[in-house]
């Protein structure tokens, strides 16, 4: 009965769809990869424990600093003391019932630290904001978790040159998103996306020409996009391009976290965990 087992496992495919850095490993088997794109190296046999690395694949990696598109943005506020990591300046604006803390650790949404931005009275508008290059395509990702909200208040804000034109806003209130280009706005309806809870955001804007601004928003429980934009405008009225972006808060009592920023000049895909 033993050998008959052996000898049923032993006929077994295994199959394994590579994605990039995945380690398998194999005892008394024969794997290989099917997907058509991936490169498999130290090939196991009967009888043989082999680590196994595949590499490549059609799903291609996950984005983080390093890997993915290139970022203008990548903040993880991991370093202790001052939070801010990958020698990224953000400037906070100091103003009555604003506090910034970006080495909260209380809930970070990955790692040990986030940023928590609380307007404690909501006297002023509070934020922090990164400069980098303008650019007509901008692609933002951030985790965010608004802990409480008095109404509806912004969360991200896009600005250009001199800070003449809002050229984005994200906002959020009642247990919705809402997107704003210029004079174009969009809405959920949903009244899904509960407070304290984190939730994973992609934005990809273009420029316009005057009414032809795009924006797509997309908003998940999990690091993988979704398919599909969850609110796109077609009509956005800037014409400027970004060159700030703000973690913010309008004149609202509110805290919100942040965590895993990153931006780009091209659309952003799936996150590392």
């Amino acid at each position: 009965m033993k050998k008959l087992l052996t000898a049923f496992l032993c006929s077994i495919l295994f199959t394994a769809t590579a994605h990039a850095s995945t380690t398998l490993e194999s005892v008394n088997v024969y794997l290989r990869v099917l997907n058509g794109a991936g490169t498999l190296t130290g090939y196991g046999g009967v009888g043989s424990y082999t680590a196994l690395t595949a590499t490549g694949g059609t799903a291609g990696t996950t984005e983080d600093c390093s890997t993915g598109v290139t970022k203008t943005t990548c903040q993880n506020f991991e370093t202790a003391t001052t939070g801010y990591d990958n020698g990224e300046t953000w400037t906070p604006v100091a103003a009555g019932g604003c506090a910034y803390n970006p080495v909260y650790a209380t809930t970070p949404g990955r790692g040990t630290q986030s940023f928590l931005l609380t307007n404690s009275t909501g006297a002023n508008q509070c934020f922090t904001e990164h400069t980098y290059a303008s650019a007509s395509t901008h692609g933002f990702f951030a985790r965010i978790r608004v802990n409480s909200v008095a109404g509806s208040a912004r969360v991200i804000d896009m600005w250009d040159t001199g800070y003449a034109n809002e050229v984005m806003s994200l906002t959020w209130g009642g247990n919705d998103w809402g997107i704003h280009q210029g004079t174009a706005s969009a809405t959920t309806t949903s009244n899904t996306y509960s407070t304290a809870t984190w939730w994973y955001v992609w934005v990809y804007l273009t420029t316009g020409s005057g009414a032809n601004g795009t924006m797509n928003f997309y908003a998940s429980a999990t690091s993988t996009k979704p398919g599909s934009p969850t609110l796109s405008i077609t009509t956005g009225s800037t014409t400027t391009n970004p060159v700030a972006t703000d973690m913010a808060s309008s004149t609202t009592v509110s805290t919100v976290e942040y965590d895993q920023i990153m931006e780009s000049t091209s659309d952003i895909g799936s996150v590392a965990p």
